[in-house]
């Protein structure tokens, strides 16, 4: 699971301009690929994808996840409103 605000090097309060400027060095350092860094720039700019990201951000959910063996679904295409959807495996 990637974290926005470490692709782009900035903190959670961070606002627009900012996310900008930090797409635009993030670019030029290619420290991440084009995808990552505009994956970053896309949840970043959304204030419901930025509020999610800010609650996964403070809760690290990371061992949850991978003791639950949760998986995201895969869609044919995203826009800017939807949230990631994770999907949970039935136990039984």
């Amino acid at each position: 699971m990637m974290n926005p605000y470490n692709v782009l090097n900035i903190d959670q309060n961070a606002g627009d301009q900012e996310i900008l400027k930090a797409v635009a060095l993030a670019m030029r350092e290619r420290k991440y690929s084009v995808k990552e860094i505009a994956e970053a720039r896309m949840k970043l700019m959304d204030p419901v994808s930025k509020a999610v990201e800010n609650f996964i951000c403070v809760m690290d959910v990371t061992p949850f996840l991978k003791d639950r063996n949760v998986k995201p679904v895969s869609r044919p295409a995203l826009v800017s409103s939807d949230l990631d959807y994770i999907r949970v495996p039935e136990q039984g």
